[in-house]
């Protein structure tokens, strides 16, 4: 049987970074606002850690709150502020961004939709940023029943349908004269869970859905499932696999895990399937006929098994060499080792005490006359009528060797060095199992030089065994292992931190690579992000290095950040002063500039203080007297002195005027 674990299985960004963050806050004085994640071993987990649960803000009676994952309505995080709770967030970054998108939407009036489960907590927490006023649905629904004469925007629940979710935007589209715009909200790894659960569940025979009962996630993949196979099970725990049928040779299995399953949930159900399925090997096999048993072993590594040895009476003659195992039987046992028979062998052989136990240590009386016993040829004297020397110790180092990679070979990952190339990839030894790695599989982009691998280490994990072209089964010592899974699978997980980061609004941290003519590019844990000329300076630049240095790292703002065209746009200026702010502090109203005339308008002429920084100045504060049009003063490029008469909204007010000196009063007499 082929046993498949979802690559998406288990927990997401969100709830990961939700239940390290609970977890780090053990022993001190904190309350989880509700059930962290729908997942009973976890709220164990939290329970046993000693943290408090309460599922009403006003039942919070510690200085401290953690928000779950699902988020909360804002009239939860006031009222904590207005208590003095400290609050920790760990609302997952998709759902902090619908928040966002609702509360915007609600404050310019516009009507909110929301897609989801009315009482879910994330779709009441998304409603809460709206004051409740959102209309929900959890299918399709008549656009036209909508206020035409209102603006809408359209969110969905991060983990709903997107089966559901095309089919609600197809039926917009279709509608005129609605103004209504969608948000796909879906969270990235929801879609990528829901896609690769369709898949298997096309492909395999029997579903294993892992997952809380009352998880959302959960059911949609076990709906999604259901579609697509007949045999899906809902597995809570590890009682429910006890329901799951399935026919060891032929079934292909697939094991799917929702984003609030732990880890040790997925590999215990894992671990359980592979019981079941090595005992109906068993017991498929203890049905044949024992020739078939014996033709297999020959054609494989050729060991004589305890089994074989009782079950096959009429057994040839063994051909005995060096390296070969045997199960022997004990004739007589002292002080300088043990005296075996061995069936098909008409000499005897022998196993000396320092070939017994690995620590060393031998007692005659635990080996009785009749004993069986595992042992290896490690040299052949029978052609000189001597006896054949074995050892016991041998065979189980070898054990112990195999034991250990079984260990590793069932884990998500295992060492291996690498012992040769060999066409089409490489090869290494754990115990008696050999390890192949195709080349296509050491690493994400193509290998050129296979030599440079020998003598080092990779970090691997075993292929599902497939049969070849003829049905013949593969030879169970020999392991087809990819170490490219790993690295993709980490790849994935940074690139699901890194997209949950990039949030309109949200500072990170970049180093400056290259440089274009028109930006430059940032690399943020990674990945290229771009910031242009014009959101470097709050003044004209005429290149990148006017501002920044390469391979310097700054502070930026994240301005926008398409994941589906991989596009960010990171600005600097946002987090620097503006020009304006910087004249305030440097210059005092009263002070008297000299500036330079860079542009003139009906109303008035704009005076350069420095680049970047203009004030104007008024028609009405050019001259003492009356100035009909400017151009009859002043021209582009005078350098004039100007007062500053006040700084307000980002604006300098200056006059001329007031730099000059009163024009003298001329007193004449009446002249009769």
């Amino acid at each position: 049987m082929a046993v498949t674990v979802a690559r998406t299985a288990g927990f997401c960004f969100g709830v990961k970074n939700a239940v390290e963050m609970t977890m780090a806050h053990a022993g001190e004085d904190v309350t989880v606002l509700g059930d962290l994640i729908h997942n009973d071993l976890v709220t164990e987990r939290i329970k046993n850690a000693g943290i408090l649960t309460a599922y009403s803000p006003k039942d919070v009676t510690t200085s401290a709150v953690i928000i779950r994952s699902h988020g909360e309505g804002k009239s939860t995080y006031d009222y904590f502020k207005s208590k003095g709770i400290m609050i920790h967030d760990a609302t997952c970054p998709f759902v902090k961004r619908i928040h966002g998108i609702v509360e915007k939407a609600h404050a310019e009036g516009k009507g909110v939709i929301i897609l989801g489960e009315r009482d879910h907590a994330e779709i009441k927490g998304i409603n809460g940023w709206c004051e409740n006023q959102a209309l929900i649905f959890n299918d399709v629904f008549d656009v036209n029943e909508l206020d035409p004469r209102k603006e809408y925007v359209l969110v969905s629940q991060t983990t709903f349908s997107r089966e559901v979710f095309n089919k609600i935007k197809q039926n917009i589209e279709k509608q005129q004269g609605k103004t209504l715009e969608i948000f796909d909200t879906i969270c990235y790894t929801t879609k990528e869970r829901q896609a690769e659960a369709e898949e298997l569940a096309k492909n395999c025979d029997v579903v294993i859905v892992i997952g809380g009962k009352h998880s959302s996630n959960t059911a949609k993949l076990f709906a999604i499932c259901s579609a697509h196979c007949d045999r899906v099970h809902y597995v809570d725990n590890i009682t429910d696999l006890n329901s799951v049928k399935f026919d060891n040779k032929k079934d292909r299995l697939a094991i799917i895990a929702g984003a609030s399953t732990p880890e040790e949930l997925i590999e215990e159900v894992r671990n359980t399937m592979s019981e079941m399925e090595t005992k109906g090997t068993n017991e498929v096999i203890a049905e044949e006929k024992v020739a078939d048993c014996v033709a297999e072993a020959a054609t494989t590594e050729k060991i004589i098994t305890m089994d074989d040895v009782m079950k096959s009476s009429e057994s040839k003659p063994v051909q005995i060499r060096a390296g070969k195992r045997m199960v022997a039987t004990v004739i007589s046992a002292n002080e300088d080792g043990i005296n075996v028979a061995l069936d098909g062998c008409k000499v005897d052989g022998f196993v000396s005490k320092e070939d017994v136990n690995i620590d060393g240590s031998y007692n005659p009386a635990d080996f009785k006359k009749g004993d069986k016993i595992e042992t290896i040829v490690i040299e052949n004297n029978a052609k000189k009528k001597t006896s054949i020397s074995l050892s016991k110790k041998e065979v189980d180092i070898i054990r112990e060797g195999d034991a250990e990679a079984e260990k590793a070979l069932s884990s998500a990952e295992f060492s291996l060095t690498v012992s040769s190339v060999v066409k089409g990839g490489l090869l290494g030894k754990l115990g008696t199992y050999t390890v192949f790695v195709p080349a296509s599989q050491i690493k994400t982009s193509f290998v050129k030089n296979l030599d440079e691998y020998v003598g080092k280490k990779l970090r691997l994990r075993a292929l599902p065994a497939k049969e070849d072209e003829e049905g013949r089964k593969p030879n169970p010592k020999r392991i087809v292992a990819s170490q490219r899974i790993i690295l993709e699978e980490e790849r994935t997980a940074r690139e699901e931190e890194f997209w949950a980061e990039m949030v309109e609004g949200a500072v990170v941290n970049g180093k400056v690579k290259r440089f274009t003519d028109f930006g430059a590019f940032v690399s943020v844990k990674g990945f290229d992000c771009l910031a242009r000329n014009n959101d470097l300076a709050w003044y004209r630049i005429e290149k990148p290095a006017d501002v920044l240095e390469l391979n310097q790292k700054y502070d930026f703002v994240v301005l926008s950040a398409d994941r589906e065209s991989k596009k960010i746009a990171l600005g600097y200026k946002q987090l620097q002063k503006t020009p304006y702010e910087l004249a305030a502090e440097k210059y005092l109203v009263g002070d008297v500039i000299r500036g330079k005339v860079v542009r003139i308008s009906p109303f008035g002429a704009f005076v350069s203080l420095e680049p970047g920084v203009d004030g104007l100045v008024h028609i009405s504060q050019i001259s003492h007297g009356y100035v009909k049009s400017i151009d009859e003063v002043l021209k582009v490029g005078d350098e004039v002195d100007a007062k500053i008469i006040k700084f307000e909204n980002n604006r300098i007010t200056l006059s001329i005027k007031e730099t000059l000196p009163e024009p003298e009063v001329v007193e004449t007499e009446d002249v009769e």
